[in-house]
């Protein structure tokens, strides 16, 4: 189990698994991109419902 429920979801329902480039600065804009991405769908998760009763 992971510490954080944030970095368990993005690893196995993202099925994010490792970096693709190297170099710290590199990997950090690359989790950027990834937790981005995650939260951008988890808004359009929330914003579904929404929707559906208009």
């Amino acid at each position: 189990m992971y510490t954080e429920s944030a970095f368990g979801h993005i690893m196995d329902n993202r099925s994010f698994r490792r970096f693709s480039s190297r170099g710290l600065d590199k990997v950090h804009v690359e989790f950027g991109i990834v937790t981005l991405a995650h939260n951008i769908l988890k808004v359009a998760d929330i914003c579904q419902p929404l929707s559906e009763n208009h």
